[in-house]
């Protein structure tokens, strides 16, 4: 009786242990029912009416819910797999913006037409300036060896919240470097 016992509690536990969970298997993007499209990571500062970092898929606006810091760098073009949830995300009262859960993303190449320029600030310039398609940023951390007026660069950065003031009423927006090189 007692064999029978223990062959019988054996068995359950085995059958228990063959029916449980599997928590560390990493499902598809298919399984997930995931889109895949390209997109331009935007940002719309939350102090003047925006909603954050969001991402332009076909024209149309999305607030990832799971967005890491790398890719927060505006104009950024990315691969993204995502899932579209039932959930909008509230900026501004009247804006609503579907949300997205991002199940896999990269980085596609780029280059923007950028450009080092030196306006003197003795003459109502703001220094060390990065044009980026013909607008101004004040980089906050630009290395010296690329301080060479009308360089041509390439550039990937990070716009900030804050801006440069260099003159009464001229406010040029931040970024951080985040890659550069020079070009031909």
């Amino acid at each position: 009786m007692k064999a029978k016992n223990i062959l019988w509690i054996a068995s359950l536990l085995l059958l228990m242990a063959g029916t449980g969970c599997e928590v560390n298997k990493l499902e598809s993007s298919e399984e997930l029912g995931a889109r895949t499209a390209e997109g331009i990571m935007v940002y719309e500062n939350p102090a003047t009416d925006g909603c954050g970092w969001l991402i332009r898929i076909n024209d149309k606006l999305y607030r990832p819910v799971n967005l890491a810091d790398e890719y927060k760098i505006e104009n950024l073009k990315v691969s993204v797999d995502y899932q579209l949830l039932d959930s909008k995300y509230t900026c501004w009262p009247g804006r609503l913006i579907s949300e997205i859960k991002i199940v896999s993303i990269k980085k596609l190449q780029q280059q923007y037409e950028s450009m080092i320029v030196y306006e003197n600030p003795a003459t109502d310039g703001c220094g060390w300036l990065v044009q980026i398609n013909n607008k101004p940023y004040f980089p906050v951390n630009l290395a010296d060896e690329y301080k060479i007026d009308k360089l041509k660069v390439s550039v990937n950065y990070q716009l900030l919240d804050s801006k440069y003031v260099c003159w009464p009423g001229r406010l040029i927006p931040e970024i951080k470097i985040v890659s550069i090189k020079k070009l031909q």
